[in-house]
């Protein structure tokens, strides 16, 4: 699947780069004439065009050099997803110079192994494309491919009502199916794109329909979500608890996507080559069509292997390097059988967050490793690709089409800022380096060359929870609009219900014996009032009550979810001279053991202890007696995770009481989504709305 530049020459040197003035204007680019060679008719090769297969001391000599570049199958450690965070602590500054030294060195090896595929394939004739091998489609208002990307003229008067209107979208209706609210919002125009409602009306490629047939689409959720995601809705997709196949639904829709992009421009060039004056506008400024974000090489790994059955491609070149560098069979639970499925989960195999990975399709075969700017997919982390996009400083995202945020829960504990970064700096936008762009300007999209690709770009999201960062990215200026899926969470299946039912279960919790959780609401205007109010509340109410009123006056754990928060309370408590211990994402292994030793024989009264430290630890924390929540956890399992805390200590410890054990939660109503996780949609807007600011449930 290919991007095929109309304009072809003989030679990689000759090709010709025209269309620079006409970038100047905005509403018509005239295609240069009388160069009819340009656009020579696709005639079939070879089958063995592609490279030539290597001896085996070739293949063996490969292996041996990628061995050493391997990378541990541990997690790399919060230094390297958290690079920019700034501190004043010195230990942090040593041991962030150490990790972007070894990130730098990692990078390197990396890109020189890409520069040298660049060669290699800069050398390759250009492809030609056998008649057979592609499937013309008629274009049609029914096809959501063509009423999105090519109905341009519709498209522009779709913009440009909607950059006059003050309310930019609208809801359009609220539906439930098998446990979800499905939210969907559409432009504020007076007219819409088309919308295909029924699933045996969606346009699916030959090549594709049998694995589109094979798709278990359970039940009407499945069905409404391949709908929306094939019609290029934005999409926010909590899958929560159900972890149900949708990663075949997306795939699908991209291979589908970039085999119309393909279809449509060879159709064209053959069209052109019988007759000249005939003009397209079929195409962007680079080939890469589809971005996918991924926070560790062996979710890349499973995802490649499903793209590569649903691709149904026999010939896969560099998959064994792939798999070198990919693959781990490491199982982390083997280490220590104690921590919870998520984090088996995510650490699982190879937890390297560190790749940037091209995927290019040809006629008969599917090369990995593909350099960049010839790639049709990106797969990559956030970390990986914005290192190399501040080093190369490449426009190869200026055309993507379709950008998925996959576990994105993963991607927000590492470093959003590199996500915000990606999409702020480099995704759809316009390209500076014009004399590197290899396309016939005359054929680029309107909506290209007008900065109007953000009307078009679809994001999908998928991850356990939902976020504000995550609604954000997902409500960009999409004619199509944008879907949110939102589990149903009530009185029985939210987590304060379910851990108090499974304590209850254990005889741990009875009528007798209770944990009290006292939800505290303080006053804020806003969101970026929010911090100071909340720092405000805590030294002037909760600390208080802590040190002076708690019948256990140590042992109290102050889990705070925003690193920045954190820096804020260690420095208040540090200036008040308060006893106190913290450990977080920087502190070392053995200042981390030793904090927690003192912590546990009470030597200390209060220990800070962030929300990174423990997704990427999830430490047993012996001596906790009562628990402070600064911060909502932003997964709703981390507060039953913190709170099993005080129980553990209870199994070990039968003195403790924890009818005296106190749990207390800081929220304010910006709180929202994080709230009805925990105690459910109904009580979360009572405690976000009532005029009552303190409630405790039992």
């Amino acid at each position: 699947m290919t991007e095929a530049n109309s304009n072809r020459s003989r030679s990689k040197h000759g090709r010709s780069h025209y269309g620079r003035e006409e970038m100047r204007t905005v509403r018509s680019v005239k295609r240069r004439t009388g160069n009819k060679d340009s656009y020579k008719k696709f005639t079939p090769k070879d089958n063995n065009e592609s490279i030539a297969p290597k001896s085996e001391d070739e293949e063996e000599e490969e292996d041996d050099e990628q061995e050493d570049l391997r990378p541990s199958s541990m997690a790399y450690d919060a230094l390297l997803t958290l690079l920019d965070d700034e501190s004043d602590d010195g230990q942090f500054q040593a041991e962030k110079e150490k990790a972007l030294k070894k990130l730098e060195e990692e990078q390197e090896i990396e890109e020189e192994e890409l520069h040298e595929e660049e060669e290699e394939e800069e050398e390759e004739e250009d492809e030609e494309i056998n008649l057979e091998d592609f499937e013309s489609d008629d274009e049609s208002h029914d096809d959501p491919f063509d009423f999105h990307f090519n109905e341009e003229e519709n498209i522009d008067s779709m913009i440009d009502e909607y950059e006059s209107s003050g309310l930019k979208v609208k809801m359009d209706r609220k539906v439930n199916h098998n446990g979800y609210n499905i939210l969907e919002y559409l432009p504020n125009t007076s007219r819409c794109l088309n919308e295909v409602k029924i699933l045996d009306k969606l346009r699916i490629k030959k090549k594709l329909r049998d694995q589109f047939s094979s798709l278990d689409l359970r039940d009407e959720l499945d069905k409404q979500l391949t709908l929306d995601i094939f019609n290029y809705k934005n999409i926010n997709y909590q899958y929560y608890t159900r972890e149900a196949d949708y990663q075949s639904i997306y795939l699908l829709h991209a291979l589908n996507h970039l085999l119309k992009t393909r279809d449509r421009i060879f159709d064209h060039n053959n069209k052109i080559s019988a007759d000249s004056n005939l003009e397209f506008k079929d195409q962007g400024y680079t080939r890469p069509k589809v971005l996918v974000l991924l926070p560790t090489r062996n979710f890349c790994y499973n995802l490649m292997n499903k793209l590569i059955k649903l691709a149904d491609i026999k010939t896969v070149e560099n998959k064994k390097r792939f798999n070198t560098q990919f693959y781990s069979d490491f199982k982390i639970e083997t280490l220590n059988g104690n921590k919870p499925k998520d984090f088996n989960e995510f650490f699982r195999g190879n937890s390297s967050d560190f790749f940037t990975l091209g995927v290019k399709f040809t006629r008969k075969s599917m090369k990995i490793y593909s350099m960049l700017k010839q790639s049709d997919i990106i797969f990559a982390s956030p970390l990986g690709l914005k290192m190399l996009l501040d080093k190369e400083k490449n426009d190869y995202l200026s055309s993507i089409e379709i950008t998925i945020l996959d576990k994105a829960d993963g991607l927000l504990m590492q470093n959003w800022d590199h996500v915000k970064q990606i999409f702020t700096k480099s995704l759809i936008h316009t390209p500076k380096k014009f004399e590197e762009l290899n396309c016939d300007f005359s054929r680029i999209r309107m909506w290209c060359i007008n900065d109007q690709a953000k009307y078009v770009h679809q994001v999908l999201s998928f991850s356990k929870y939902t976020t504000p960062e995550l609604n954000n990215i997902v409500k960009a200026p999409n004619l199509q609009g944008y879907a949110l899926y939102k589990p149903i969470i009530d009185d029985t299946n939210n987590v304060m219900n379910q851990l108090n039912y499974q304590l209850f279960q254990s005889r741990i919790i009875n009528k007798n014996i209770r944990l009290n959780h006292m939800f505290m609401r303080f006053p804020s205007s806003s969101p970026l009032e929010s911090p100071k109010k909340r720092l405000n509340f805590f030294t002037k109410v909760i600390l208080p009550n802590v040190l002076t009123k708690s019948p256990y006056t140590s042992g109290t754990l102050v889990y705070i979810s925003s690193y920045l928060d954190y820096i804020q309370v260690k420095k208040h408590l540090s200036e008040s001279r308060s006893e106190f211990l913290a450990v977080d994402e920087y502190t070392s292994l053995s200042a981390s053991s030793k904090n927690r030793s003192l912590f546990e024989k009470g030597k200390y009264p209060i220990m800070l202890y962030t929300e990174r430290m423990h997704f990427y630890k999830r430490y047993n924390l012996n001596g906790v007696k009562n628990v402070v929540f600064y911060n909502l956890p932003t997964d709703p399992d981390f507060y039953a995770q913190v709170i099993r805390q005080i129980v553990r200590n209870k199994l070990k410890d039968e003195e403790l009481d924890l009818n005296l054990c106190s749990i207390k939660v800081m929220f304010d109503r910006f709180d929202i989504l994080k709230l009805e996780k925990i105690v459910g949609l109904k009580r979360a807007s009572l405690l976000v709305n009532a005029e009552q600011e303190v409630y405790e449930f039992k």
